[in-house]
C-alpha cells in the first residue's frame, strides 16, 4: 500500500483492493549509491532509519523507500544550505 493510503479510514480500505509490502529491504534502496550525502552521514542516516523502521513494523507504522528518499533528500538540502551560508560568512570577512 501506498504511504499516503493509510490517510483513507478502514471503511473505505474495506471496500477497496490494496497491495501491501510488508517487508522493506533497507539495504536494498536504489538511492543509497546515488545519494550525494558524505559517507558518514549516510550511514547514519541508514542506521536510525534502519532502526525506526523496525520499531515502528510491529505497530503496522513503518514506511518505505519514498521516506527513505524524502529523508536523504532534506538531509541534502541542510548540507548544502550549511555549505553555502559558510561561503557567504567566508565571503563577507574577505570583503571586510
Amino acid at each position: 500500500m501506498d504511504d499516503p493510503t493509510h490517510n483513507l479510514s478502514d471503511k473505505v480500505l474495506d471496500c477497496a483492493y490494496t497491495l501491501e509490502f510488508w517487508y522493506v529491504d533497507m539495504a536494498a534502496f536504489p538511492g543509497w549509491a546515488t545519494t550525494s550525502l558524505p559517507e558518514d552521514l549516510k550511514q547514519t542516516a541508514k542506521d536510525l532509519l534502519s532502526q525506526l523502521v523496525k520499531a515502528l513494523e510491529p505497530v503496522r507504522l513503518h514506511f518505505g523507500w519514498r521516506t527513505i528518499d524524502d529523508v536523504l533528500r532534506r538531509q541534502r538540502l541542510r548540507a548544502t544550505a550549511f555549505c553555502f551560508s559558510q561561503e557567504r560568512r567566508m565571503c563577507q570577512a574577505l570583503a571586510n
